[in-house]
């Protein structure tokens, strides 16, 4: 069975077959199938959380309100647009804010590419409006993470996660990203690499900095990430969070329609170099079968013959309404993680990492002074087994 009869036999709700329909890309969109979906919609608030949790409800209200707007009842219609203008204040105030601390991180000569966002949604879906975001991603350089830290935690910003010095030191040299929130802002991801261990090593940021492309965002000239270094970041999260929404999809859709012509065979070099030409080809995949992104026959018949590339998309479609927006299990992540690498030595590090390596997780769980900072690793193996699997196994059993 191919992926498409995968998608009419496991996407057996009309409001999730109308919702994918209205994702669809494409020169000229065939308006007859998506009327037909709509018909069949019987659960409207169905179709509105599927389209939210989703991460896709502006680009579902544009396609709809834009191409159709007769084929929905006239109150759902006028209860989408309530939203997707809440959704614009909230793009606008969290765009805004960004450009506050792109300017302070600018008058201290530190550079900066803001990615994912309200940049993706500018350079790619060409409207701040068409893309749901809710935090804020920044590149820097390593050497000047701690000197950004002290300059947002003066401007009011709070480490989510506050650190002792052999935390920081720890995650300074494992972790990718300190995470701010502030009292009357959004939460703000300032990453110093792309990987954490996982997936493969991920693309440099030293060098994704240096390739960094100017765009306009609201008027202002700001950096953006190369498109090809885009696409790899976008595949390399997608994988990590298991693909878990049509939002992740979409956005490597939109990018590989909005950024073209592409250079393949380069860039699937490219992503082998760095162990991610699975994860490149299973996002590429995913959003050319889904969303019917143009991605050419030789890319999806790389794919294919990926011996398990069809398995994780599978896996991806049959887990991508089913989900109640919790983590899914580790044993899970784990089987789409070690399925999705394909050299062995990232394999073995992976298992190092994850099972050994303490992170901010295990330090939230059980805080201890930095003398006793030795304990953490036994303590992490001790935390995976209870979080990962005992509990999990007493839910069960309960139900």
């Amino acid at each position: 069975m191919g992926f498409q009869e995968d998608i009419q036999s496991i996407l057996t709700r009309p409001e999730h077959q109308a919702l994918l329909r209205s994702l669809r890309l494409g020169t000229e969109v065939d308006l007859a199938p998506l009327r037909a979906e709509l018909k069949r919609v019987t659960d409207w608030n169905l179709l509105l959380q599927a389209a939210l949790q989703q991460g896709v409800f502006s680009t579902f209200y544009r396609r709809v309100a834009d191409s159709c707007p007769e084929a929905v009842p006239p109150e759902f219609l006028a209860q989408l647009q309530r939203l997707y203008g809440a959704n614009i204040r909230s793009n606008l105030k969290m765009t805004g804010e960004l450009l506050q601390v792109l300017n302070l991180l600018e008058s201290h000569g530190i550079p900066t590419v803001p990615f994912k966002g309200p940049v993706l949604a500018a350079t790619v879906y060409g409207d701040i409006a068409m893309r749901q975001f809710i935090d804020l991603d920044l590149l820097v350089r390593r050497q000047d993470i701690l000197q950004v830290k002290d300059l947002l935690l003066s401007a009011g910003y709070e480490l989510r996660n506050p650190l002792t010095p052999k935390q920081e030191q720890v995650h300074l040299s494992r972790a990718n990203e300190f995470t701010f929130t502030h009292p009357h802002r959004t939460m703000l991801d300032v990453h110093w690499r792309f990987a954490a261990g996982y997936l493969g090593g991920g693309p440099d940021a030293d060098t994704a900095l240096v390739r960094r492309v100017p765009v306009s965002l609201e008027g202002k000239a700001v950096s953006s990430l190369e498109p090809g270094d885009m696409l790899l970041i976008l595949c390399l999260h997608g994988a990590f969070h298991l693909w878990a929404s049509l939002g992740a999809v979409n956005d490597v859709a939109r990018l590989v329609q909005a950024q073209g012509p592409w250079d393949w065979p380069a860039l699937i070099k490219r992503a082998e170099g760095l162990g991610l030409r699975r994860v490149l080809l299973l996002g590429l995949s995913l959003a050319g079968e889904l969303l019917s992104a143009p991605v050419p026959p030789e890319v999806a018949s790389l794919a294919d013959r990926d011996p398990s590339i069809p398995a994780l998309r599978r896996q991806v479609l049959e887990k991508l309404f089913a989900r109640d927006g919790n983590e899914p299990p580790l044993l899970e992540t784990i089987r789409f993680h070690v399925r999705a690498m394909e050299r062995f030595r990232d394999g073995l590090h992976y298992v190092w990492v994850r099972g050994l390596v303490p992170t901010v997780e295990d330090w939230k769980w059980v805080p201890l002074p930095d003398y006793c900072y030795w304990l953490y690793f036994p303590l992490r193996s001790l935390r995976l087994a209870v979080q990962g699997f005992l509990l999990p196994l007493l839910r069960r059993l309960k139900t």
